[in-house]
């Protein structure tokens, strides 16, 4: 039976996705990319995209009751399947203005998917690095040091 506290542990998670998504896409435009600067207008899309996609899988990773790296595959599977519903229309006079006008884009969802992976891959080896690693069996010499061997 699913009890009240695991559906409210549930919930408190999606929302603080949520909010980290919320919070990194304002934070990407207002602080790192303010107007009026060249970085903002080549690749601001393909910036924000990268840096929600990384703290959203960092902040489900962290926050995952259980399970965490199956919780983060999950939610960089959702975060791919919106960026891609938001930027699937993005062409390159939104992107940069040195190409042509009118042409489809992927370089803003690429460098999403970038984000989200690069997240993974360090969660991974981190979770990896950081199990306990047993003690490696004693071979034949070290099992006679103390001993007499005569």
């Amino acid at each position: 039976m699913i009890s009240i506290y695991k559906i409210f542990i549930w919930i408190t998670f999606s929302l603080k996705v949520l909010g980290t998504f919320l919070i990194s896409v304002l934070l990407c435009f207002l602080v790192l990319f303010p107007k009026g600067t060249d970085f903002s207008q080549l690749f601001q899309m393909a910036a924000t995209g990268s840096v929600c996609a990384f703290f959203v899988v960092f902040v489900a990773y962290f926050s995952a009751p259980k399970h965490k790296i199956i919780t983060a595959v999950v939610c960089f599977g959702i975060g791919t399947i919106v960026a891609w519903s938001l930027l699937k229309d993005i062409d390159y006079a939104v992107t940069t203005h040195y190409l042509a006008v009118g042409e489809k884009s992927v370089i803003p969802f690429l460098a999403t998917m970038f984000g989200g992976s690069i997240s993974l891959v360090v969660f991974k080896l981190a979770g990896f690095f950081s199990k306990k690693r047993p003690k490696k069996f004693k071979n034949e010499y070290t099992s006679r040091v103390g001993t007499d061997a005569a």
